[in-house]
Parts: structure tokens; C-alpha cells; sequence
């Protein structure tokens, strides 16, 4: 039990809680939580920004084992990890919207892909993707802070790092009529991975439609905050017409 003001220092994998952690106070807090389940890598911590109320009671605990809750998920997640969750429980008190950071370490899942990692919490249906205010770390150890906060008047949280899906791009051109010659038209569709996307084309152009374009082939690179990237090569053509003269159709 941590009360109002207190803090922590020296957790590490050596030196933390296998089970759970309760903190109260009006300041923000990091968890030092890990399992014992792990010969390595067991520091996983979770950290809260400040409640509202001094008396506000937080209850925080760690899982080396994957969750059982479901494995339905928002759209714009790609997958969840397997390996691990945490929970939460706002005890006492009233405070909502607190930003949650999730530490991840040797054994989270597939950690060459840590760039995209996102906080996620199942809501009872499903598991919601939290956005992402911050990451730090590498393909060894991390943290990972959400951009939306915790409605916390449903109980227990489960908590666990996901991954969002990535970048996808796809287009619709117009290309040039007979008699046209820089009438062509391309239009992007940018979604998934994170935004802002950014666009640099062959044009010079930096946004996601380009315009009054000659027949030749164009080039984009788009990317996103990661930044992922997505690079397309496409043709504005002139499209061949059927004209008819003295009846006979040619």
C-alpha cells in the first residue's frame, strides 16, 4: 500500500510486486508491478497521471499469462498481445480520464514491430485501442502511454498492449480523354497506421490529390508517424475512344 505522496525508486527486474499494488493519493504513480512467472525481464510496470482527489484508491496488478477475457478488437487494431495483461480497479474515490502507461519487456510479443505498440483496454466486448500520447523504448524493454483516458466506473480493467494496423494506401485516377492533355486527376485514400500522413510526390506535390496532369507515370511516397511507408508508382494514360463516321463504327 502506497499512501498519498508516497513514491518509488530502484524497481527493476529484481525489484518489484508479484501481485497486486494499491496507491492512494492525488499525484501520479508508477505500479513497480512484475510476476514471479518470469526467470527474466519481470518489470512491468503501469503508471496512472494524477487522480482528481487526495483520497482517490487505485489497485494495480500484472499477468505474465495471456488474458481470457475475449479476443474480439477494435478495427484498427492489428492484433493484441498474447503473452501478458494488467488490471486496474479505481477502489475509492471519482477520478476518470487518466492516461495509462504500459511497460513492456523480454518476453511481450512481437517486438520487432514495438513502434506500433498502442494501449488496450476491454470495455465487457471487446478490446477498445486507446491511441497513443508517447512511446519509449526498443525491441528489448519500453514504455507505451495512451492518448485517451480510463473510464473507470465499470470496475476491474484489463489492460494490454496491442498493435495497430498498418499503413494502407490506395487510389482512383482519372486518365486523359483523346482530345485532353493535362486534364488527369489521382486521389488517395490513406488509413490505418498513425496519423498525420504525410505525402511527397514526383510532382513536388505534398498533399493527397494532384491534379491537371500530363499522360506519364507518377510516384508517391506516403508515411505516417511511425513513420511507415507506402510507396506507389502510378500512370495517367489516354484513353482510347470510338468515334463513328458515315454509319460505320470504328
Amino acid at each position: 500500500l502506497f499512501r498519498s505522496g508516497a513514491s518509488v525508486s530502484g524497481s527493476s527486474d529484481t525489484s518489484y510486486v508479484s501481485g497486486p499494488v494499491q496507491k492512494i493519493g492525488n499525484t501520479a504513480f508508477t505500479f513497480p508491478l512484475g510476476d514471479t512467472l518470469l526467470s527474466i525481464g519481470a518489470y512491468h510496470p503501469l503508471s496512472i497521471t494524477a487522480p482528481i482527489v487526495n483520497t482517490d484508491a487505485f489497485t494495480a496488478q500484472y499477468f505474465a499469462f495471456n488474458q481470457t477475457y475475449g479476443t474480439n478488437k477494435d478495427t484498427t487494431l492489428e492484433s493484441i498481445s498474447n503473452s501478458e495483461y494488467w488490471t486496474i480497479n479505481r477502489t475509492s474515490g471519482s477520478s476518470n480520464n487518466l492516461n495509462i502507461s504500459l511497460g513492456w519487456n523480454k518476453n511481450n510479443y512481437d517486438k520487432k514491430n514495438y513502434s506500433k505498440y498502442q494501449v488496450t483496454n476491454w470495455d465487457g466486448t471487446k478490446w477498445l485501442n486507446l491511441n497513443r500520447q508517447a512511446i519509449i523504448g526498443d525491441t528489448v524493454k519500453g514504455v507505451v502511454t495512451s492518448k485517451s483516458g480510463i473510464n473507470f466506473n465499470s470496475g476491474t480493467i484489463p489492460l494490454t498492449i496491442g498493435k495497430y494496423k498498418s499503413l494502407n494506401v490506395t487510389y482512383q485516377k482519372t486518365d486523359l480523354s483523346s482530345n485532353e492533355t493535362n486534364t488527369g486527376i489521382i486521389d488517395l485514400l490513406a488509413k490505418d497506421g498513425f496519423s498525420p500522413y504525410h505525402y511527397h510526390w514526383s510532382t513536388g506535390d505534398t498533399t493527397s490529390s494532384i491534379s491537371e496532369l500530363a499522360q506519364g507515370n507518377y510516384s508517391v511516397i506516403v508515411t505516417d508517424a511511425i513513420p511507415d511507408t507506402v510507396k506507389l508508382n502510378i500512370s495517367i494514360n489516354t484513353k482510347i475512344e470510338w468515334a463513328q463516321q458515315n454509319g460505320i463504327s470504328i
